[in-house]
């Protein structure tokens, strides 16, 4: 990873994965009309958020457990 840690805690490929048909769609937008990534990008920036707070969301659950 770029900051030398090899922990992730947050899934994008899993987000990906979950979202592919909406993927498919705007990479097949992108590469047969324009060529312009934005739309792509904004896509895929939005999709990392989710996963981020998909993490988020997960980890507040365990953290509630271990207080417990």
């Amino acid at each position: 990873m770029a900051d030398g840690s090899s922990q992730r805690f947050y899934g994008l490929s899993a987000q990906i994965q979950r979202e592919r048909s909406a993927y498919y769609d705007i990479l097949e937008r992108t590469q047969k009309w324009s060529m312009d990534v934005t739309e792509w990008l904004v896509w895929f920036l939005d999709a990392l958020q989710r996963a981020v707070e998909e993490a988020q969301f997960t980890l507040d659950g365990v953290l509630t457990k271990a207080h417990f």
